[in-house]
């Protein structure tokens, strides 16, 4: 019998086990699908709807909210994208391994950059499972050691699934152990067993207390062998951090790397101007193809989405254009040329006018988030979370009613105090109070005599001196409470004209339960909002500055650029830069109804059809710039290059 229990432990642990080159190949399986955009695993299905969503759920939060986040940790990239592992569904702990580590694997390629072991093992999804993993084996962990000490004090004739010897049999008629038939994860426990020579170790020692303190005390001999197996539980989370870390380095060492080869036009670009400073009639052919290049990358291969090339390009556009601005006004003042100080005004204009005022296709209605894991996150970003501002507006309002609920209550108590007085000293015989304050005032005139005006006068001074306070104050509160009403009003209007109906609905009811049970001084305001008169109103379309979408942003810093070197190297270094600017702008005119918006860093961009009106004024300043370098080359008659 005892055989059959050993091997019925043998057959689960090849059911239960994790093995990590099976989790390794599903991995690398779904990297591959998901680089060919093979989405028909259901996983990977999910993945790619539900990253959408993200970047839908976050341009909804930051055009209703805003950027301000009041968290104390501000969620990144992984923490959104283990909001996906809460919810998949695997058919075991290989295939959710698996899972952790293609959503690391999604964190590094949203963020530019190769899987790193570091990237992996900051990953929200990948912390969770081994968390999860990690608390599983310890509870299984106690019975397995146990099970280890039990034999080797000859308490059961089973011999655990590990090399280990009996050292003597000791003989109790209060302890009994009977070997598990149920431990999934007995294969793993025995592969750290042996991983770490510390844990044989530290069993060894065990059992030698064990013996110790049973010499002393038989009768206890449950509670040192429970202790021990509790203790060496704890020991066994460190062979699983090493384990964790092999993981996370035999995942980056099974994924394929990207390769950027653009750093090699630097190369390029040293060789052109060592060889255009031996040859100096080259030095402005150098200077032109080395802006060209420039050029063509901002045009074409310039990504917004990484952090570096943003960086890089955004200082030095930037830079570039306010020095050739400055430029551009001295030659105004001094040689009163406005052409070029036209331009960079013009430049500067349409950057901060909206590239789409109106833009249908980000209206909200168009998107239905409530199938999708991210709609919970959004209510708890705009209204329902602590830190929403909804939260600290509604916080705010009923903070200025309770004080002023107090200190009326102190008024009206001082109030009541003094008529009490007046009835102590016989100005007033009965007070009472039914549907209205009735008092019945004494016959006796002693008070009113003209000895006790001092006593009259200390009598009101006190409730005199605290109403003119209370009223002071109360004016106050209720300024501070419409300065703050009409912020909140503000913003509830801003939730309410931008959100889709569903959402809308779903706010509503949540303010009018939170009026209702949590905030019930604030019920009265509830009406005055006619949140309900919102719903299947038109909702608000939101605009696309130029500096979120992509062709647009490209173009701009392009003609920053190229407007920089045209004020520094002259038209003839420019005049190619500027004719691929004008080229590639006028061809984008076209097809400036495909778009790329920028959401945040480190998110996928949405891509969209807009159908609505959109300002052709870069396009138009990029093909300005062009006709303005080909008039001062040619008003010249010199020769291009």
């Amino acid at each position: 019998m005892k055989k059959i229990v050993f091997v019925f432990l043998l057959v689960t642990v090849q059911i239960f086990a994790i093995d990590m080159d099976r989790s390794l190949e599903i991995y690398r399986t779904l990297v591959d699908n998901y680089a060919e955009g093979n989405y028909s695993d259901e996983f990977l299905s999910f993945v790619n709807r539900e990253i959408k969503n993200l970047s839908l759920y976050r341009y909804c939060r930051l055009l209703i909210a805003g950027s301000i986040d009041k968290r104390e940790a501000t969620p990144d990239v992984g923490d959104y994208l283990g909001v996906m592992y809460d919810h998949v569904q695997a058919d075991d702990e290989d295939q959710k391994l698996a899972y952790a580590l293609f959503l690391s694997y999604l964190v590094s390629q949203m963020e530019k950059s190769n899987l790193s072991v570091d990237v992996i093992m900051k990953n929200n999804a990948f912390i969770k499972f081994f968390s999860s993993y990690r608390d599983i084996l310890s509870k299984e962990a106690r019975t397995f050691f146990t099970w280890i000490i039990c034999y080797k004090l000859g308490l059961t004739d089973t011999a655990p699934p590990v090399e280990t010897a009996r050292i003597t049999s000791i003989d109790s008629v209060t302890y009994s152990f009977q070997p598990p038939e149920d431990l999934p994860h007995i294969k793993d426990l025995s592969r750290f067993y042996y991983s770490d020579p510390s844990v044989v170790q530290s069993v060894e020692d065990a059992v030698k207390r064990i013996l110790d303190n049973f010499s002393k005390d038989p009768s206890r001999l449950s509670a040192y062998i429970n202790r021990e197996a509790a203790f060496l539980a704890r020991d066994i989370s460190k062979p699983v951090t090493t384990f964790q870390a092999e993981v996370a380095q035999n995942a980056v060492l099974t994924t394929p790397k990207n390769v950027n080869l653009w750093w090699i036009r630097y190369i390029v670009y040293i060789v052109f101007i060592v060889v255009a400073l031996r040859y100096r009639k080259l030095f402005t052919a150098a200077l032109s193809f080395i802006a060209s290049v420039e050029t063509i990358y901002l045009l074409l291969f310039f990504d917004f989405l990484s952090s570096s090339d943003s960086l890089i390009y955004g200082i030095l556009a930037v830079f570039g254009f306010v020095l050739a601005f400055i430029l551009s006004l001295r030659t105004a003042f001094r040689k009163k040329r406005f052409l070029d100080l036209s331009i960079a005004t013009a430049i500067i204009l349409f950057i901060f006018i909206p590239f789409v005022p109106e833009s249908k296709e980000l209206s909200m209605e168009n998107y239905d988030l409530r199938n999708s894991v991210y709609y919970s996150l959004l209510k708890k970003d705009l209204f329902q979370d602590e830190l929403s501002k909804i939260s600290y507006f509604v916080r705010d309002l009923s903070s200025v009613l309770y004080v002023s609920m107090d200190e009326t209550k102190t008024v009206l108590n001082d109030v009541a105090d003094v008529l009490q007085k007046a009835r102590n000293l016989e100005a007033i015989d009965e007070i009472s109070v039914n549907e209205s304050l009735y008092l019945l005032f004494s016959n006796k005139i002693a008070f009113y005599n003209s000895d006790n005006f001092m006593q009259r006068t200390k009598l009101f001074s006190g409730l005199a001196q605290d109403l003119g306070t209370y009223v002071a104050d109360e004016k106050s509160r209720k300024s501070e409470f419409e300065s703050a009403y009409r912020d909140f009003s503000t913003h509830v209007k801003r939730i309410m004209t931008y959100s889709a109906d569903y959402l809308r609905k779903d706010f509503a009811d949540y303010i009018e339960q939170l009026f209702s049970m949590k905030y019930p001084i604030l019920s009265n305001i509830a009406p005055k909002l006619s949140l309900h008169d919102y719903i299947s109103t038109e909702v608000k379309k939101p605009s696309i500055p130029l500096s979120r979408e992509k062709t647009a942003l490209s173009i701009a810093l392009a003609a920053m650029f190229v407007f920089f070197m045209t004020k520094i190297s002259g038209a003839k270094v420019s005049f190619f830069p500027s004719l691929i600017l004008a080229i590639f702008s006028i061809v984008k005119w076209f097809s400036a109804r495909s778009m790329e918006v920028f959401v945040e860093q480190g998110l996928p961009t949405l891509v969209l059809k807009e159908s609505g009106w959109f300002n052709p004024g870069i396009f138009f300043i990029a093909v300005l710039i062009f006709g303005v370098n080909l008039f001062k080359l040619f008003r010249k008659g010199a020769d291009v290059l």
